[in-house]
């Protein structure tokens, strides 16, 4: 239904943004990502503050970031790559 509405209704459309929605997952592995090992986990935790605070009134995670907060070169220092640091906010989008 969320690719429907997201298509403005048109069945086709939904189906193209269905399919592509798949196609990404399949290339980026994203249904292996929660048994995927994050050594950086606690890294990413500590420098950039973010987090799940449950449910929202239709259903949808509500999911909070403090961006000003956020330590990059702290990251990338202790070895938390770009590359890390999108993997986990997927792992954290995913885990919802």
């Amino acid at each position: 239904l969320r690719f429907l509405r997201a298509g403005k209704g048109d069945v086709g459309e939904g189906k193209r943004r269905y399919k592509a929605t798949l196609d990404w997952r399949k290339a980026n592995q994203i249904d292996n990502i929660l048994r995927e090992p994050s050594p950086h986990f606690a890294t990413i935790k500590k420098y950039y503050p973010h987090f799940c605070h449950g449910r929202g009134y239709h259903g949808e995670p509500c999911y909070y970031e403090q961006p000003p907060k956020t330590k990059l070169k702290m990251m990338q220092n202790e070895g938390a790559s770009i590359d890390k640091i999108l993997r986990h906010y997927a792992m954290a989008t995913e885990f919802q």
